[in-house]
């Protein structure tokens, strides 16, 4: 988990030390068996676990809804999407509806918390 911390913190510029990721406590996670075709359309079983992302002292570019961050010449293109933006994206459905499925079932009808993900502090970089 710390390794794709470091990877988060290096792809949107932030401070090392920034972020941090850890399991989310007494969760569920999702099962997904689902062809892939980089493997001659074998089936490929994929785990997902469900973490909380912490992001400290986060760059003020990051809050925004959709923002950008250049490494280069490559322009990458990132956006915040609400879960219900999930729910209706066909794209996003068409590869992955059954981990909506499993993420509507397990925190859209539950009672679970989620905790806050960005500190109250915002780096104001230029």
């Amino acid at each position: 988990m710390e390794l794709n911390a470091r990877d988060f913190e290096v792809t949107t510029g932030l401070p090392v030390g920034s972020t941090s990721i850890k399991y989310t406590k007494n969760a569920d996670y999702a099962i997904s068996l689902k062809p892939d075709f980089g493997y001659k359309f074998e089936l490929v079983v994929h785990c997902f676990f469900f973490c909380s992302v912490t992001i400290k002292d986060c760059l003020n570019h990051i809050t925004s809804r959709e923002f950008s961050i250049s490494r280069g010449k490559h322009k990458r293109q990132f956006k915040w999407m609400y879960f219900e933006e999930l729910q209706d994206d066909s794209n996003v459905l068409q590869k992955n509806s059954d981990i909506i499925k499993s993420i509507h079932a397990l925190y859209g009808t539950s009672l679970i918390p989620i905790e806050n993900s960005l500190s109250k502090q915002v780096i104001h970089r230029e």
